[in-house]
């Protein structure tokens, strides 16, 4: 009945082909979907019996089947929204969420990165599962492991500065000072006293900004009297004294009392030794409480030490050139509220405050997978791992093949319009060909069953 079983071959090539229309009508209309990864169907030849004939036995083809259906994880074009919780990965990796999808609570993994901030302060997907990654801290520490992304503390507390990085010129051609004043003549009238005087701005444990003066003064020699520190570079042709004064109103005590009768409190003191070529070769502190840095500013901490640095940050020379303070850096920062955020390539979170700073709050880790066609696929354009995909091997943005976070795009749909069509058209012909399998066997068994009449 050979008839009869190629009816049956027929049947499975027009049984495959429905599927495989039904493939591509999925590829089709998700191709706005943002994130959908495309699927194709992969066949394989069915085989029936054993038939005999002069060449040999051969084993009988009986049609075809669907082996599996695959997914093309390839990258879809990316599209800019503007919108900055929206992020895009140019790269193999997924976003990891945390929720309910389909009744189970667990792990998924997605390539879709259109988040927003929920009610808690949340980042969450359509789906509202939490975004996973690192919290951090207003010094842009990890808080804990690997948890649910949260940005909802949108104010910043201030942090107390505790170095100053100072660049400067000192003018070589300065006269060195004929009565080198010391704290105490600096705390009555600094202005007339020093040779070169500017203001830098720190913060107390509160956040509230304070204002310092630094004096600098030119010593006739390096082991001149009147120098702060306690011994001269070997190298050094010319010194200068420095020293750091609070406004007395401004503050509580130093490590010494404050004499209210004075108009500043110095709270650190050193010299600064230069060579011929008037670059600094020695930061030489004082000792003594009037040179350690420490402040009590009123309202705020008494342990607050501040380290005046003039090595690094640009440094300071004594060049034959006008004095100036070039730059100065500090590491306080003001009580400030968070008004908006972006997305890093590195996926770190990085929030724009009203103090106008921009500091780190979230880090956003992705996961990659050694299959990804072992993933299975779930509603909502989600993927869960199995054990054809292996564990997820968590990387920061950029490393491990993760790929690299775009913020303020989406990832578009792979699906190839073109190549659909084409498939679609090759679909259409194959499900023709099978049916006239099974229309021209049909005719035989009748031409067969019409032998008797």
């Amino acid at each position: 009945m050979s008839c009869l079983n190629s009816i049956y071959t027929g049947a499975t090539g027009i049984q495959i082909n429905e599927r495989n229309l039904q493939i591509i009508g999925d590829n089709l209309s998700n191709l706005n979907t943002d994130g959908y990864k495309r699927k194709r169907a992969s066949f394989h030849e069915l085989l029936g019996g054993i038939i005999h004939g002069h060449a040999g036995s051969k084993e009988a083809g009986v049609g075809v089947g669907v082996l599996n259906t695959e997914t093309d994880f390839s990258i879809g074009s990316l599209k800019e929204t503007n919108i900055n919780s929206d992020m895009a990965i140019k790269g193999q990796g997924f976003f990891m969420v945390k929720g309910t999808a389909d009744g189970y609570q667990g792990a998924y993994y997605t390539r879709v990165g259109n988040f927003h901030i929920d009610k808690d302060g949340f980042m969450v997907d359509a789906n509202r599962l939490k975004l996973q990654g690192f919290n951090l801290d207003k010094d842009g520490k990890v808080v804990g492991g690997l948890d649910n992304i949260n940005i909802s503390n949108n104010s910043q507390s201030g942090r107390a500065s505790s170095e100053v990085k100072i660049a400067a010129n000192l003018d070589a051609t300065t006269a060195a000072k004929t009565s080198i004043p010391d704290a105490a003549a600096m705390e009555n009238n600094p202005a007339q006293k020093s040779s070169f005087a500017s203001t830098v701005t720190v913060y107390d444990s509160r956040g509230q900004a304070q204002e310092l003066e630094i004096h600098f003064s030119k010593l006739s020699g390096s082991g001149a009297a009147g120098r702060i520190g306690t011994s001269a570079h070997a190298d050094s042709v010319s010194s200068w004294n420095y020293q750091v004064l609070a406004k007395q109103s401004k503050v509580d005590t130093t490590p010494a009392p404050v004499d209210s009768s004075k108009l500043y409190v110095q709270i650190a003191g050193g010299t600064l030794d230069f060579d011929k070529n008037g670059n600094l070769v020695k930061q030489d502190k004082g000792t003594g409480t009037r040179n350690t840095g420490a402040v009590h500013f009123k309202g705020a901490d008494n342990s607050q030490i501040i380290n005046f640095d003039f090595a690094s940050g640009g440094g300071i020379t004594s060049y034959a050139s006008t004095n100036a303070i070039i730059k100065t850096t500090q590491d306080g920062f003001k009580a400030s509220e968070m008004k908006s955020f972006r997305v890093t390539s590195q996926g770190y979170i990085s929030g724009l405050f009203s103090d106008g700073e921009e500091r780190n709050i979230g880090k956003v880790m992705l996961a990659k997978f050694q299959n990804t066609r072992g993933l299975k696929a779930n509603n909502g354009n989600l993927y869960s791992s199995t054990v054809d995909s292996g564990a997820p091997i968590i990387n920061e943005a950029g490393s491990g093949g993760t790929g690299l976070i775009q913020g303020g795009a989406l990832e578009m749909s792979n699906v190839d319009l073109t190549k659909e069509f084409v498939d679609m058209i090759k679909t259409q012909r194959s499900f023709q060909a099978a049916s006239k399998v099974v229309m021209t066997s049909d005719r035989m068994l009748m031409q067969l069953f019409n032998i008797k009449r």
